[in-house]
């Protein structure tokens, strides 16, 4: 059996698709899985043994003739110009409308069920059900960060920050960043693209502190507890270096980007920091451990299922008004 999986085309969409991938190819006699993804995100299902073969372009997929077709991308236009190639099309439909209703009325429709267990509902009838894996993403050993790569003082652990955010209003302004890694008070990377690296250096510098004076260490712990150190590795290393980075973390701290899903590949215990999306949305950290930290006291919250380059009312209160409250041992 010849089935295309066809994830939503986005770093975390991909992620979240690897469950279906598996089960797919596990739970069907002598299948074959390919995929069909953006190029932006091969390295994420490159060494991925659950797969056969992977497109980038609809048109060279589609000169196969698939037995099934999983389309989760939320794309309709596949299934119209594409279905008559496949014997079975299976669609996933978002809540549009519960999104719109909480975003526009604050009228929570959702049951709180991930992302991931709705794409399973869609292969029911297919005696296709959820394993006890979560998400997977597979490193090649060229993935992985030498420790000299790293600051002598990270060798022995470290936590991990991913600043990336498709949105501002998506990510803590500099200043909770700074309180957040004050909190934190280990040593810290700062993970992010290069678009990323000028936040990260600001950040890094702050935290600075000149071993060659010891007044100035000695002034910056007393007046802000400052013993934290950070390392800013925005823009450093590929997409799959950050992901072995956090493989190797103790835990890791992210916003709404994606990257909690690949700490949840890792069963690692994910400190999620929400804005103006919600977990009600269903894309929370899959079958791992985390935290959720939110100001659910705000009338406008949710204000977008995506984000905006800015808070609409001004305040941004959800993320400036965010209490941070947790014991790293």
């Amino acid at each position: 059996m010849k089935v295309l999986i066809i994830p939503k085309q986005t770093f975390e969409g991909v992620l979240l698709s690897t469950p279906i991938i598996r089960a797919v190819n596990t739970s069907l006699n002598d299948c074959q899985v390919s995929v069909l993804i953006d190029s932006n995100w091969s390295s994420v299902l490159n060494s991925n043994i659950y797969i056969h073969s992977v497109y980038h372009n609809s048109e060279e997929a589609f000169k196969n003739d698939f037995d099934k077709v999983v389309d989760l991308g939320e794309d309709g236009s596949r299934k119209k110009k594409y279905a008559k190639k496949a014997t079975d099309w299976y669609s996933f439909f978002p809540q549009k409308l519960e999104k719109w209703l909480f975003v526009n009325l604050k009228i929570n429709r959702f049951s709180n069920k991930h992302v991931v267990d709705q794409y399973f509902d869609l292969l029911e009838s297919l005696n296709v059900f959820p394993d006890e894996l979560g998400i997977d993403f597979f490193l090649d050993e060229k993935d992985h960060v030498d420790q000299d790569w790293l600051p002598e003082t990270y060798r022995s652990g470290f936590i991990v920050i991913c600043l990336d955010a498709a949105y501002e209003t998506r990510r803590l302004p500099y200043d909770r960043i700074i309180e957040l890694c004050d909190r934190i008070n280990k040593p810290i990377i700062l993970l992010g693209t290069e678009e990323d690296f000028e936040l990260g250096k600001k950040v890094e510098s702050f935290f600075f502190v000149d071993s060659s004076k010891p007044q100035e260490e000695e002034i910056l712990e007393r007046d802000l507890n400052k013993k934290s150190r950070v390392f800013n590795a925005c823009g450093k290393f590929s997409l799959n270096q950050r992901a072995h980075l956090i493989k190797e973390c103790g835990v890791l701290f992210s916003f709404d980007n994606g990257w909690w899903q690949v700490g949840a590949a890792f069963q690692k215990k994910c400190f999620t920091i929400w804005g103006n999306t919600h977990p009600a949305f269903g894309n929370y950290p899959y079958r791992t451990k985390f935290v959720i930290f939110e100001n659910n006291k705000l009338k406008c919250r949710p204000c977008s299922p995506k984000g905006y380059e800015k808070c609409p009312k001004g305040h941004f209160d959800c993320m400036n008004k965010t209490i941070f409250d947790f014991y790293l041992p």
